[in-house]
C-alpha cells in the first residue's frame, strides 16, 4: 500500500498564510502569547495530530476551516466545509445560509443557536459535522429568527 502524499509546497504556503492571518487576528486582541510558530505548530498538533510540514492531502480541509474560521473569514470556511458534506446535509447548510443573509445575520448567530441547543459544545464553531437531524432544527430555528427580525422590520 502506498504512503499518504504530503501536501504540495503551494498548499504549505497557501496554508500559512492563512495560519499568520489567524494568529495575527489573535494577536491583536490579546487572545495569545505565543510566537507565530509555536501557535502553528500547537493547533496543527491539536487539529491534525501532526505539524504543517507532516501533513498529507486530507489535513487540508481541516487546518483550512479552523484557520479560516479564527482569520474571521467564516464565508470562506463555511463554503469549503460545505463542499465536504452530504447533499442532505449540505442542502440544509445552504437553506441556514441563506436564511441568515436575507434576515442580515452573521454564522455566529447559527453557531450561537447551535451551542445553545447544545449541538456543539463551547469551543466548537464548526456547523458542517452536525447530524442531519440537528441541521434540520438549527435550520427551522433560523428560519423562524430570520422570520421574526423580517417582521419587525
Amino acid at each position: 500500500m502506498s504512503q499518504p502524499t504530503l501536501l504540495s509546497k503551494k498548499q504549505v504556503s497557501t496554508l500559512a498564510i492563512i495560519a499568520k492571518k489567524a494568529w495575527s487576528r489573535l494577536q491583536s486582541q490579546g487572545a495569545i502569547d505565543e510566537s507565530f510558530n509555536e501557535w502553528r505548530h500547537r493547533t496543527a498538533q491539536e487539529r491534525i495530530g501532526c505539524t504543517l510540514s507532516q501533513a498529507h492531502w486530507d489535513d487540508f480541509d481541516p487546518l483550512f476551516i479552523l484557520w479560516k474560521m479564527i482569520a474571521g473569514e467564516t464565508d470562506a470556511a463555511f463554503k469549503r466545509a460545505l463542499s465536504k458534506m452530504s447533499n442532505t446535509q449540505r442542502t440544509l447548510c445552504f437553506r441556514i445560509n441563506a436564511n441568515l443573509e436575507k434576515a442580515n445575520l452573521s454564522l455566529g448567530y447559527a453557531i450561537k443557536c447551535a451551542r445553545d441547543a447544545h449541538y456543539l459544545q463551547p469551543d466548537e464553531s464548526e456547523i458542517e459535522g452536525l447530524t442531519p437531524r440537528q441541521l434540520t432544527n438549527l435550520s427551522y430555528t433560523i428560519a423562524r429568527a430570520a422570520g421574526r427580525k423580517i417582521k419587525a422590520a
